[in-house]
């Protein structure tokens, strides 16, 4: 179904709902793996024909018939935009520093932000949204409707939302968001929600015949057999591996049921957690999946999807292979 948005006059009420919320506990650490060993396009080979994540010389407008996604380098955390080939926008979190996020919209040369999707509370997806807030007349935001954290972040991106003005709509599984001709479908979280902040992250689906895509937040283990017994899960093509490739997600039966080719690890080459963790790393690369990630030097190196919906896709950097 599509659906409804509730009005921001209902968001303020939930600003005072969530002022007695309990803290959360505190984010996992996993064996450390090297960011770089175990990305893709450190040595690309565009002779191996086995390679999936093709190559192009010339920059690629986002297509008419398809759409593109950027992949930003925000550090440790996710921000994801999604620009549709008739010019809408939506922008899947934001990461944790609101000038950095500014910074890599601003050098995309984004000149608008339509739909902003928060896929759960957590600092390292909400933060940096304060600066698409600040910096767009953004129409709708989107959430999971979870009051679990009593954090500054989350009170300043829920009173930032209330300035703004912004429709809002709370997701849950099979609800839709709609932009132009662009669609993607909610397999997560749940109604009702489970209480585990990471668990009741938004998961979307949505793509093309041939570019199939998962954005998963940083949905864990529990939350991957709930969506497998729900039976929303697909062959995919690419994947945003979740919550940064920490072990406690991404597991093999998991990865046997989606089938990705690409997987995108959204991390900061040097992170207190660990992550990606060694043994996820291992378990992806048993699938046989490409593994790109966005953070590996000191510059922006952002990944990009353009697709036409009919040739190949392409994943690269946005600036240039390193």
């Amino acid at each position: 179904m599509t659906l409804p948005p509730a009005r921001a006059s209902w968001f303020l009420a939930a600003c005072v709902v969530v002022a007695g919320c309990a803290p959360s506990g505190a984010a996992p650490a996993d064996a450390k793996a090297s960011a770089a060993s175990v990305d893709a396009s450190a040595t690309p080979d565009a002779s191996d024909s086995s390679y999936v994540a093709r190559r192009i010389e010339a920059e690629p407008a986002v297509p008419v018939n398809g759409f593109r996604i950027v992949f930003f380098d925000v550090g440790q955390g996710d921000a994801i935009l999604v620009q549709t080939g008739t010019g809408e926008t939506l922008l899947v979190d934001g990461g944790k520093s609101d000038s950095l996020l500014h910074d890599r919209l601003q050098r995309l040369g984004v000149d608008h932000i339509d739909a902003i999707v928060a896929t759960h509370g957590d600092a390292d997806h909400i933060g940096g949204l304060l600066a698409a807030l600040e910096d767009y007349d953004v129409g709708t935001v989107y959430w999971n409707g979870s009051t679990d954290k009593d954090t500054s972040i989350f009170k300043a991106f829920f009173a930032a939302v209330v300035a703004e003005g912004s429709t809002v709509g709370v997701l849950k599984r099979g609800d839709r968001i709609e932009l132009g001709e662009f669609h993607a479908v909610v397999v997560n979280p749940r109604n009702p929600l489970t209480g585990d902040s990471n668990g009741d992250s938004v998961v979307l689906s949505f793509g093309c015949l041939g570019t199939k895509v998962l954005l998963t937040g940083d949905a864990e283990f529990g939350a991957e057999t709930d969506m497998a017994t729900a039976g929303v899960l697909e062959d995919i093509d690419v994947l945003k591996v979740a919550h940064h490739g920490a072990n406690s997600a991404t597991s093999d039966a998991f990865l046997a049921t989606i089938k990705p080719e690409v997987g995108i690890l959204s991390v900061g080459q040097k992170n207190a957690y660990g992550h990606p963790a060694a043994a996820t790393v291992d378990r992806l690369n048993h699938a046989g999946v490409a593994l790109w990630t966005t953070d590996v030097t000191d510059q922006d190196d952002s990944i990009e999807l353009v697709t036409d919906c009919g040739s190949p896709y392409v994943v690269r950097r946005v600036y240039g292979v390193r």
